[in-house]
């Protein structure tokens, strides 16, 4: 493995990712029909960040604040059962991981068979 691993995965990688992992049917309906979650105008696919929210509380009442820096960001990437449109996020950074171990795991058993 590269010293520096690329750190974006593809939307093909995520999807993938996804897809091999999403075997348990949806929640909601049951379907096993699941995909990548898309935009509905541009139809793209890909990740998706939630703002973090810090709630407190003082004599006033409840407030909140919300950070939208990359470093407050949870990036996740969407799943979405394509018959009822139920949606599960997974973290990015977790697949990100898991990707990449793969692929070593994948380019260390060449080596070994090719020696």
């Amino acid at each position: 493995m590269d010293e520096n691993p690329k750190l974006l995965l593809t939307s093909d990688e995520v999807d993938a990712f996804l897809l091999k992992m999403r075997k348990s049917p949806c929640a909601w309906c049951g379907s096993k029909n699941w995909g990548m979650h898309s935009d509905d105008d541009t139809k793209e696919t890909g990740l998706r960040s939630f703002p973090r929210i810090h709630l407190t509380q003082d004599a006033a009442g409840l407030r909140g604040t919300v950070s939208l820096g990359t470093n407050e960001a949870l990036v996740v990437a969407m799943a979405e059962c394509m018959d009822c449109h139920h949606l599960e996020a997974f973290n990015y950074f977790a697949i990100l991981n898991k990707v990449r171990a793969e692929q070593a795991a994948e380019k260390d058993n060449e080596q070994t068979s090719s020696n």
